[in-house]
């Protein structure tokens, strides 16, 4: 468990259902460029070499404040799961 700072080098989005006009994309200069989140991970060492990972990251500052910037969009917040295959070099 604990803590992790993250910094948004560049975004992007893919919007396919709305007009050009609507699109996601139009959110992106007003998106945070720090992040801060809370980790919570699991590690198993199967064997002398082998491990997994497993973790879940949950952001504690918005991706998105749209009271910030006076927008009418929902506040967007990260997270995400990661798994890793680990292999120890001996």
């Amino acid at each position: 468990a604990g803590l992790s700072y993250g910094r948004l080098i560049k975004a992007s989005t893919i919007d396919n259902f709305h007009s050009s006009e609507e699109s996601y994309d139009l959110l992106v200069p007003y998106f945070n460029e720090n992040d801060i989140s809370w980790i919570l991970g699991f590690n198993y060492r199967m064997s002398a070499h082998w491990g997994i990972t497993a973790r879940y990251t949950r952001g504690i500052t918005p991706l998105l404040s749209p009271e910030k910037h006076n927008l009418n969009t929902k506040r967007l917040l990260s997270y995400f799961l990661s798994f890793r295959v680990e292999y120890y070099f001996k």
